[in-house]
């Protein structure tokens, strides 16, 4: 502790140890009056008050950022790049996430909680057990998955009531239902994606999806290459690769640009 304890870092009284990454623990000190400085409470002025903290660490319930990494008003650490090791995961801060190796799930994989997330799977593979999403996001803005290789799912990957957002560049195969989903989301690009799924649904819009773009897919070997069902309108569909599909194309009370 190098002559450390909880009085000299402005902590009332308490026990001072290590964590096994060298930082102080101060779970045991008491931070005086109703603010209890590691009893997982937040009582002000604590910034936090944990042993770990995403993209950043809590010393005496103090938030300090990681390199690369900027701290907002609440004290959330964002804007950095965070590696993605292992399924399941829940992405619940803004900011860059990235995949270094192929990963395998036994349920939805990834989960998207925030606004403002880019996932970029720099071409791994995300491998499910036949079930639930490869990357899922509900009722978000401005979220961007890309170069994502997501196989043997239900849905690939799904965005319901979705806006703003890019679905790019990635590759959706053998997955039981739909390669991408939108339900719900509009103002969205999804560009150079390729899905094949046999007995399934390479890009599927429904229930009010309007306004999207859907260019430069490359859609074989599904069931239907695009469905449209049950009130998609005004999206723009350009420049898509639709070969070997049952359908290559179904409308269903919807409207659209070709």
């Amino acid at each position: 502790l190098t002559g450390a304890s909880c009085a000299s870092l402005g902590l009332v009284s308490g026990t001072l140890s290590c964590t096994s990454t060298c930082n102080f623990n101060v779970s045991s000190c008491i931070n005086g009056g109703i603010s209890f400085c590691g009893n997982n409470v937040l009582n002000a002025p604590e910034e936090c008050d944990a042993l770990t903290w995403a993209n950043g660490v809590c010393d005496a319930c103090n938030v300090t950022c990681n390199s690369g990494f900027t701290e907002d008003s609440n004290h959330v650490c964002s804007g950095g790049t965070t590696t993605i090791t292992s399924c399941p995961i829940q992405i619940n801060n803004p900011g860059t996430y990235n995949l270094t190796s192929n990963l395998t799930s036994s349920g939805t994989c990834v989960t998207i909680n925030s606004n403002n997330v880019t996932l970029d799977c720099l071409n791994y593979k995300i491998t499910g057990n036949g079930t639930w999403y490869g990357v899922y996001a509900n009722t978000k803005n401005n979220i961007t998955v890309k170069n994502c290789v997501v196989t043997n799912f239900s849905w690939g990957i799904l965005f319901s009531t979705v806006t703003n957002s890019k679905v790019l560049n990635n590759n959706a195969y053998n997955n039981t239902y739909y390669g991408v989903y939108l339900a719900g989301s509009s103002n969205n690009n999804l560009t150079n994606n390729t899905a094949y799924n046999p007995g399934g649904i390479g890009i599927y819009l429904m229930s009010s999806s309007g306004s999207n773009i859907i260019n430069s897919n490359n859609l074989y070997y599904n069931s239907k290459g695009i469905e449209l069902n049950n009130g998609p309108h005004n999206n723009n569909l350009t420049f898509n690769n639709l070969t070997n599909n049952s359908a290559n194309i179904n409308i269903v009370s919807s409207n659209f640009t070709l």
